[in-house]
């Protein structure tokens, strides 16, 4: 038995190091494009605003018992394996490292981004689960996410950028591609974790840091293999098309 573990960790070690050797730095914090001054500051409280921050959470609440309660509760995982399973439909192959190994190597090396991260810090937002004192969809992470920012939002930055990326990638298949972006934000109001305003300011944030990347030399690179892999895979027939009219 103990042979057997031994074995299991070092696998989940080799696996660990892999995975961190199959990424790419891309542009530093300092680089980025400043959330704080390109964002206004978050609705005020009692504000017209803030009401219509307040109705959405409302409405989230109520997707919640539904199989759409139950897709932004899958969206709530935050990692790379989490978005190709979240992406793939909308992209037309199951993105895994065996059929799409540079797409998965780019969503690996977005981990770790930082665009929203002045924001957030600067404003410290409460989150709606908290403002509400009430329980949200996904009860493992309210304790990490008491701790920082509710606006802008993180997630929705990522999944507003991947959107961008793959739509660029996928042309024929872009619409899906992007709806399936603006249901990832919009997880996060069904889930209690951000206001619609957090959300609405993560999708620009995610555009401006596409636009960013554009002009970073390792980005552009990965993005060039991502797209020889996709002309290929399409190629071989192996793209579902999904019908955009």
């Amino acid at each position: 038995m103990k042979k057997y573990l031994a074995i299991v960790a070092l696998a989940m070690m080799s696996a660990t190091a892999l995975a961190q050797k199959d990424t790419l730095k891309f542009i530093p914090e300092g680089d980025y494009a400043n959330s704080i001054k390109i964002l206004p500051a978050p609705p005020k409280e009692g504000s017209a605003h803030f009401l219509y921050d307040q109705y959405q959470y409302f409405w989230g609440k109520q997707q919640r018992e539904t199989p759409r309660g139950k897709q932004a509760y899958d969206d709530a995982a935050y990692n790379g394996e989490a978005w190709a399973r979240d992406f793939s439909g909308a992209y037309g192959i199951e993105i895994n490292d065996r059929n799409t190994p540079e797409l998965m190597k780019l969503f690996r090396s977005m981990w770790n981004n930082h665009a929203t991260s002045k924001a957030k810090r600067f404003y410290h937002r409460t989150r709606p689960f908290v403002y509400f004192n009430q329980p949200s969809l996904v009860p493992e992470d309210e304790a990490e996410l008491r701790k920082n920012g509710s606006y802008p939002s993180g997630h929705t930055n990522i999944g507003t950028a991947l959107g961008l990326i793959m739509a660029e990638v996928n042309v024929a298949n872009q619409d899906s591609i992007l709806k399936r972006a603006w249901e990832y934000g919009q997880s996060r109001v069904i889930a209690g974790y951000h206001w619609q305003s957090d959300v609405d300011a993560g999708r620009f944030i995610g555009a401006a840091w596409v636009a960013r990347l554009h002009a970073d030399a390792t980005f552009c690179e990965q993005l060039k293999r991502v797209k020889a892999e996709f002309r290929k895979l399409d190629k071989a027939g192996r793209i579902k098309k999904h019908n955009n009219k």
